[in-house]
């Protein structure tokens, strides 16, 4: 099954996206203590310019979307986010697509900054954050700084508090930011 995706797409080579990314991105485990996840490219954002100033934002990450069950010609594209202090926005770099697969089921993360991570699959939600807890409703995977590995933190369905491998403690970070 794939995930209907809305029109925010990377654009061609490099460029930013149309509006300014305001919002927190809230990442929903489905499988609890799995790596394996449903990710969909719609409603990708991020957080706003006023959230930059805290210490373990990154300037950019770079990943790969690889689409495990499909062999078409954006079966894998490599893509690079970067924090634009003007716009507020974030820039979107992809040296092989003109557009980062907007239909991948398998969302690959192999880059400099962060630690290598095995394949996993993500489903992005509608549901957004600002500066705010998370809601108890969703479980978060998240990418922390440099130094961390992956955040993990479950719902309070399966009696679980959160827990993560390193880095603070913030379900609120995107994985597109580290």
């Amino acid at each position: 099954m794939r995930f209907n995706t809305l029109p925010l797409l990377f654009l061609a080579s490099a460029g930013s996206l149309a509006a300014p990314l305001g919002q927190f991105l809230n990442l929903a485990q489905l499988s609890a203590g799995q790596n394996n996840f449903y990710f969909s490219v719609k409603d990708l954002v991020t957080h706003a310019a006023s959230n930059k100033s805290q210490s373990n934002d990154q300037d950019s990450v770079s990943f790969t979307v690889s689409d495990e069950n499909y062999s078409g010609p954006n079966r894998t594209a490599h893509c690079t986010i970067s924090w634009n202090p003007n716009g507020g926005a974030y820039d979107y770099f992809n040296p092989t697509y003109n557009f980062c697969d907007g239909e991948a089921w398998g969302f690959r993360i192999n880059n400099g900054t962060l630690k290598d991570i095995e394949t996993f699959e993500l489903e992005i939600q509608h549901t957004y954050m600002t500066n705010q807890s998370a809601p108890w409703s969703y479980t978060y995977f998240a990418i922390l700084d440099t130094s961390s590995d992956i955040f993990k933190c479950r719902t309070h369905h399966d009696g679980t508090n959160c827990k993560q491998t390193g880095g603070p403690a913030r379900a609120n970070i995107t994985a597109a930011i580290g």
